[in-house]
């Protein structure tokens, strides 16, 4: 619902993470885990992949990637208000504010 995201922005990561919301951490770990282990054996970093973050929300994955090196990451999320909580963050290389859930509405690198 994106009138529910619109007016929950502002406050959505102090809600998330003041009830242990973990899962970010947990996908930025098991995504650098996984590509390491992708990437052994050949010249290729997990930093050089790039990732497109669909229902970003606020941003919250990208802020525990861009740490850990990743910086090739563009965001998607239907709500503009979230993108711009996400924007002031500084972990998107590009911000897309389009309906992930239909592939005419988002554009094309």
């Amino acid at each position: 619902n994106v009138d529910l995201y619109k007016e929950w922005a502002a406050q959505y990561d102090s809600d998330l993470s003041g009830h242990g919301y973990d899962a970010p951490r947990v996908v930025a770990f098991e995504l650098q885990r996984g590509l390491a282990g992708f990437c052994a054996g050949t010249d290729k970093k997990p930093e050089e992949f790039t990732f497109l973050d669909v229902g970003s929300g606020t941003g919250m994955v990208a802020e525990q990637l861009y740490p850990l090196g990743f910086r090739l990451i563009d965001a998607l999320d239907t709500s503009q208000e979230m993108l711009d909580v996400a924007k002031s963050k500084g972990v998107y290389r590009s911000l897309i504010c389009a309906d992930g859930n239909n592939g005419s509405a988002v554009p094309r690198a």
